[in-house]
């Protein structure tokens, strides 16, 4: 096996004039250093196919397996060197030299709108990716009879889901077996193995993806990055097993990251402080290129919502084109933005009306008698936006009485005393869960007896296997002990969709319940006829 190690863009724009390579390959050890040029042939297409379908979608910015001839934001792969060991391929990708034209670049999302503004790439007619507006009810309305109205600007910064582990790839192709062998630590194995065969020509058979136990996962991992491409094509080039792990550097420096929205809003509220409607727009740092669909500002905005009543909004969401690394989802998925937002509003009105906080949000707090609630905005599955359950004022009430809230100013007034400053915050937050389509489990009884279960979700270090093999074992009322759980692996499943969205215990878990249920009821027959 050979290690790999990528040179990665030092501008965030610029035109590639030449790059140099010959110093690189004369270092001891070194088998090769490949650019875009020499991976092309064997690509069925140009770009990696990444962004999920949508209307809001203006123009597609899929990513280069390596950079072709314009460099959009540092750290973006340009070459890959191939050597004995990573410290000799680290030395040579310094010597690779690369002469760039350096471009316009473009860092904020407010400017980047504005006309005359540079183009975060130049194939683009502009920076605006795509544009939509979620809205319900009458706003003009609502604004024309508010007893008042509170405006905001909210800068939320840029974030990142840096797990323990960094990602890392090994890829072998056996020409025996005809089989390209990728592991891989991702959250979607299945949609991984998808775009492999898809990009390298290759048929189903021909590529198995296996996640192994992943060390953390929140989001990055769900997105497919051109390094996952990169090496399984070399592997096939050279004809030799390959392999790549993220340093912390890069980790930092080029895995997908999320935030940076500027919101500019507006609430109006009657003279009790409930909510009549917000208006407004969010523009969205989308990054260079899109790794995957438009999901993060989108949810920002329907979870504005959140927890409470709201008759009307009319909010428009901008997702804008940057010389930064792409944005994708990190730890909710855009739905930690919405919700601080809807909040420091809540606490705005508070404020100006002179209003305890906490019996602002109970006033608009959706009641328990109204559950199931629905509200006219359609989800990406196509279905209205509902809250199915929950008794929101209570779930308030027992969080302060539990964080001690009445007498926190007491506390506060002991620390001042010895030159500590405290504050306090209120928060409701509501996520939608258990995000389709499906999940896949096959459940097995073996010839010794022992319970087999084969599923397309993965694990994370959030204890999927164990969750799966409890369901399993209490359907058959056997020890956990006698249930083995093969995840992540699309040799094994050849469905799955993977771990995101807070997802899998819901998916899998019922997948699993249902499954161990009809093999049990089979058991059951064949003991009664013996």
């Amino acid at each position: 096996m050979l290690h790999v190690a990528f040179v990665r863009s030092t501008e965030a724009h610029g035109k590639i004039r030449n790059i140099v390579v010959d110093e690189a390959l004369k270092l001891p050890g070194v088998k090769a250093v490949l650019t875009y040029k020499d991976l092309r042939p064997l690509l069925t297409r140009d770009r990696i196919s990444l962004a999920l379908p949508s209307a809001y979608l203006r123009f597609d910015v899929d990513p280069y397996v390596l950079v072709k001839n314009e460099a959009t934001y540092v750290g973006e792969p340009i070459a890959m060197v191939v050597a004995e060991t990573r410290c000799t391929a680290e030395d040579a990708a310094a010597l690779v030299a690369i002469d760039f034209e350096t471009l316009p670049v473009v860092a904020d999302v407010v400017a980047a709108l504005k006309n005359g503004s540079p183009n975060a790439r130049l194939e683009c007619p502009d920076n605006l990716v795509a544009h939509t507006t979620v809205k319900y009810g009458d706003t003009t309305a609502a604004f024309g009879r508010a007893a008042h109205v509170f405006s905001e600007q909210f800068h939320i910064h840029k974030g990142g889901g840096h797990s323990l582990e960094g990602r890392g790839i090994v890829a072998n192709f056996d020409p025996a077996a005809d089989l390209l062998t990728v592991w891989n630590s991702t959250q979607m194995p299945h949609r991984c193995k998808t775009i492999l065969v898809d990009t390298l020509g290759l048929s189903e058979h021909q590529v198995r993806v296996i996640a192994p136990d992943v060390g953390g996962g929140f989001g990055p991992k769900a997105v497919f990055h051109p390094e996952e491409l990169a090496v399984p094509a070399a592997a096939l080039l050279l004809g030799t097993p390959l392999k790549w792990i993220e340093d912390r550097f890069e980790n930092f420096l080029a895995t997908v990251l999320e935030r940076d929205q500027v919101w500019d809003i507006d609430v109006a509220v009657n003279a009790d402080g409930c909510l009549l409607g917000i208006r407004g727009h969010v523009r969205h740092d989308h990054g260079a290129c899109t790794p995957y669909g438009l999901a993060v500002p989108y949810n920002s905005v329907t979870n504005l919502i959140g927890t409470y009543i709201v008759p009307s909004i009319n909010f428009e969401i901008f997702w804008c084109l940057t010389n930064k690394v792409p944005t994708s989802s990190t730890r909710g998925a855009g739905r930690p933005q919405g919700t601080l937002v809807i909040e420091r509003m809540l606490d705005l009105v508070a404020n100006r009306l002179k209003l305890d906080r906490i019996e602002v949000r109970r006033r608009n707090l959706i009641p328990p008698e109204k559950m199931p609630y629905s509200i006219p905005i359609k989800m990406r599955d196509g279905n209205p936006m509902t809250y199915d359950s929950g008794d929101y004022p209570e779930s308030q009430r027992q969080a302060l009485q539990a964080a001690d809230w009445d007498t926190f100013s007491e506390r506060r007034e002991i620390s001042m005393k010895q030159g500590n400053f405290r504050g306090i915050g209120l928060s409701n937050y509501v996520e939608l869960t258990g995000r389709g389509p499906f999940e896949s489990v096959t459940v097995r009884i073996g010839p010794s007896g022992n319970i087999i279960v084969i599923t397309g979700a993965t694990t994370q270090g959030q204890g999927t296997k164990t969750t799966l093999a409890k369901i399993v074992a209490d359907t058959f009322h056997v020890d956990i002990g006698r249930v083995h759980v093969t995840c992540g692996d699309t040799a094994a499943s050849i469905l799955g969709v993977g771990a995101f969205a807070s997802r899998q215990t819901v998916t899998a878990g019922n997948s699993a319940f249902e499954a161990a249920n009809i093999v049990a009821k089979k058991a059951l027959d064949i003991a009664s006829t013996l």
